[in-house]
């Protein structure tokens, strides 16, 4: 490629880069306006309208062919972006649709002059997601509440600071506000970010009471050593070969649940308590 020719194309280039920074800077602003629109023609709707994901979807892509003031370009990138809010994770969804990834955490600062920050754990550990977030505060509380309506749910952070959602997938939701948020180190002092966070946790690993013992495939597994380092009783009383537990506990917890007693199960984050396993 000739010189001039490389510099006519860098040129192209910068201004097509350019123009879809602007795009970017007026997603937002797009967004609400067709929700808007939406949420009107959804209150004229009937009892038995169509109210699918198709429906929705061709109901918002002739919204948006009739707004002359937003591209064409980007009429595909909007209508997706509030379908997946609709019924998936939303801005959420990349990170949802890997299986290894068992929880998210997000902070929408409730000044949008700080970052916000999203944070998954896979089978890898922590990280900080690059991705795209919520546009503010008030779509995440959007989507927020369109989930927990499946549920019967509403989060309204004047009247609650924290609520706690089971889906009956055994995915579970924890948002909290008001009270909450990070910290940032600024103009040479560390100030707090107040933050609406909400929290999603599902389990990437299926289980059978088998599996928790010494002598099955434990996804979870502790060594005998870790548990002696934990406890000062050294001695236990059955065999263990470095499950979760041994099979007397095993069998005692069944036996616990057939005959309908009380028992209460408790340990740390993420380690299964509310998780419905095989008996």
């Amino acid at each position: 490629m000739a010189e001039n020719d490389w510099g006519a194309w860098e040129e192209s280039w910068k201004q097509m880069h350019a123009v879809s920074a602007a795009d970017e800077s007026r997603m937002s602003a797009w967004q609400e306006e067709m929700l808007e629109d939406l949420q009107a023609l959804i209150r004229t709707e009937g009892d038995g309208a169509d109210t699918s994901e198709i429906a929705r979807e061709a109901q918002l892509m002739d919204i948006v062919s009739r707004k002359p003031d937003i591209p064409k370009r980007v009429h595909r990138t909007l209508v997706q972006s509030l379908l997946d809010d609709m019924f998936r994770f939303g801005p959420l969804d990349p990170l949802w649709q890997r299986e290894d990834v068992s929880d998210m955490q997000v902070f929408v600062p409730v000044d949008p002059r700080h970052p916000q920050i999203i944070t998954f754990t896979d089978s890898k550990g922590r990280h900080v997601y690059d991705g795209r977030g919520f546009r503010d505060l008030r779509h995440a509380k959007l989507w927020l509440n369109r989930h927990l309506a499946q549920l019967g749910q509403h989060y309204d952070a004047g009247l609650e600071p924290s609520k706690d959602a089971t889906f009956e997938n055994g995915e579970r939701l924890h948002v909290i506000s008001r009270v909450c948020g990070y910290s940032r180190f600024q103009s040479g002092k560390y100030i707090r970010v107040p933050c609406l966070i909400i929290t999603v946790r599902r389990f990437v690993h299926d289980f059978t009471l088998d599996m928790l013992t010494e002598t099955g495939q434990n996804p979870f597994r502790l060594t005998k050593k870790a548990v002696d380092m934990a406890y000062s009783r050294k001695a236990i009383h059955t065999s263990y070969g470095g499950g979760m537990a041994d099979r007397a506990t095993m069998d005692y917890l069944r036996i616990m649940v057939r005959l309908g007693k009380n028992h209460l199960v408790a340990g740390g984050t993420g380690t299964g308590k509310v998780r419905r396993i095989g008996a």
